[in-house]
């Protein structure tokens, strides 16, 4: 027979299922690859000159300095804007970079709800790097293209993770004339995801990079940028 203790743990028991098992279900509803968070970071950005940039050397821009990064993502549709300033002939000007992708996914296979899928992406993006006027000799280019890649996840109870890498063409246009020309963009990312973490919905740990290089009609505008560094956030 089961005494007064065994009852009072069996009715413990019987009430901490239910509620373990709907906590468990709370934190996997969200399907892998859907997930939806805000994130900030920092990337460390190196931006400067091609060989073919003909512009004297007072008018080149060449910096390396840390932005600070604000993003959001929710499946395959992701935004960043980062911002910040560097030093140049004694004085301090702006350095900004925004960026948005959207597309879907080609499943390669895999186990679970995880695997390898091949992502095919519609970016745009906008960079600046802000020289004295006249405003012709400030980088002010926007990109549009379009590209793919790998992407590999992994999900278990607990915790989900990614891998991503993509490289894109795109068309670019300077914003202050009528010159257009190519740009190539690779950029990728390792993010760890916990459900239910903190007593939120989920938090969100990763690590991205990015190279980008511009070839202009208007050779004093052919650069190029790498950045990389890590970020953190919260799911919603």
């Amino acid at each position: 027979m089961i005494g007064r203790r065994g009852l009072w743990w069996v009715a413990l028991l019987a009430g901490w299922q239910p509620l373990a098992m709907a906590q468990y279900i709370e934190s996997q509803s969200t399907p892998v690859g859907q997930e939806r968070y805000f994130r900030l970071g920092v990337e460390f950005r190196t931006f400067e000159p091609l060989l073919s940039n003909t512009s004297p050397d007072s008018l080149r821009v060449s910096y390396a300095q840390p932005l600070a990064i604000v993003g959001f993502t929710q499946g395959p549709l992701d935004i960043m804007l980062g911002y910040g300033t560097y030093p140049w002939a004694g004085s301090s000007r702006t350095a900004m970079f925004v960026s948005m992708t959207v597309g879907t996914e080609v499943s390669l296979g895999g186990p679970g709800p995880g695997g390898l899928s091949l992502p095919l992406v519609v970016a745009a993006d906008f960079t600046k790097s802000e020289l004295p006027p006249p405003e012709k000799n400030t980088f002010n280019v926007g990109s549009v293209g379009v590209g793919g890649g790998l992407l590999f996840r992994t999900a278990g109870r607990s915790a989900r993770g990614s891998l991503r890498l993509v490289a894109a063409a795109h068309y670019c246009i300077d914003g202050f004339s009528a010159g257009g020309g190519f740009s190539f963009a690779s950029f990728g990312e390792a993010t760890l995801l916990l459900p239910g973490a903190l007593a939120l919905d989920g938090v969100v740990a990763g690590y991205r990079f990015r190279y980008q290089s511009w070839s202009m009609t208007n050779d004093w505008h052919d650069y190029r940028a790498f950045s990389h560094g890590p970020f953190v956030g919260v799911m919603l």
